[in-house]
């Protein structure tokens, strides 16, 4: 619960609290998808006043994480399938640029940063247990973070840190990944470290942008 503090800075923090607060609830589930929204449930959910919550709940609504519905309030979103599609669709282009980039600038330092997040991501696939749709399946975000912070542009960064994504990509993982598709997911990355370890721009982003496309076929499966 946050209790709205006069003497930590007034309603900016708070609604900064919220935002985060709200917007982690919503991605871990905790607010379901189409779940409905009021001020005065929010409000004493949390012990807030309506200002900050306000400010809150329109932050949000710019991030994707709720909407407005015409006669019915506003509610937790839920992305479609359409909406998944065209996202990852996006999410190939941005993470083959990032790719590219990492190629173009990537140190032997980084490289070998890069090295251990492939073998961590190796790990939780060889570790991971059985999973029921609700739960999921280990994703190995890190190797994707890092190729976007080795690229240097913090736009890119920006773009590719919307919770959206994350959002999205969860609440659709009501279906398993099989084992097949997380060893398949571990090769690709090695291809894509293969190729920016060789500075070859145009394969990294080529062998990235495949590696996304196959990660939606693989939650279509």
């Amino acid at each position: 619960m946050i209790v709205d503090d006069p003497d930590d800075g007034g309603s900016d923090s708070t609604s900064n609290r919220l935002l985060a607060l709200i917007g982690s609830g919503i991605i871990s589930g905790d607010l379901a998808p189409g779940e409905k929204l009021t001020e005065v449930g929010l409000a004493k959910r949390y012990g807030v006043s309506r200002a900050p919550l306000r400010e809150a709940l329109l932050r949000l609504e710019e991030r994707q994480l709720i909407e407005r519905m015409p006669f019915s309030g506003t509610r937790v979103a839920a992305p479609s399938l359409r909406m998944l599609g065209e996202l990852y669709e996006v999410r190939a282009v941005l993470e083959g640029l990032a790719a590219r980039r990492a190629a173009a600038a990537a140190t032997p330092a980084q490289i070998e940063e890069l090295h251990a997040a492939v073998e961590e991501g190796a790990r939780s696939a060889r570790d991971a247990k059985p999973t029921s749709p609700q739960t999921g399946s280990p994703t190995p975000h890190r190797f994707h973070n890092k190729i976007a912070e080795i690229g240097g542009s913090l736009e890119l960064a920006r773009l590719l840190g919307r919770e959206i994504w994350r959002f999205s990509i969860q609440i659709h993982r009501k279906w398993n990944r099989s084992p097949e598709r997380l060893q398949a997911s571990i090769r690709e990355h090695e291809h894509i470290l293969a190729a920016i370890e060789a500075a070859d721009e145009e394969l990294a982003e080529m062998v990235m942008r495949r590696h996304i496309a196959a990660a939606y076929k693989g939650q279509q499966a």
